[in-house]
């Protein structure tokens, strides 16, 4: 059992849920909205998500997937 993860903290859930609701992927209510359902499916941190549908719909793809790629790099 001492290997077993602990779950976050209430901090840490209501912080996120926060970020989730600001970036619009929850709505008021905390239901994924249609846009959460998109980031969804990007194995990408949220934010980083939506710049990327934001760049396809502005169609500057690029200069955005190497913006979101040097943010997320490690």
């Amino acid at each position: 059992m001492s290997k077993t993860p602990e779950p976050p903290s209430p901090a840490v859930i209501k912080s996120a849920v926060k970020t989730l609701k600001t970036i619009e992927a929850l709505d008021s209510e905390e239901n994924v909205t249609i846009l959460g359902q998109h980031l969804l499916e990007m194995p990408l941190e949220p934010q980083y998500a939506k710049m990327v549908l934001a760049g396809i719909a502005l169609k500057c793809l690029n200069p955005i997937l190497t913006i979101v790629c040097s943010l997320s790099y490690k």
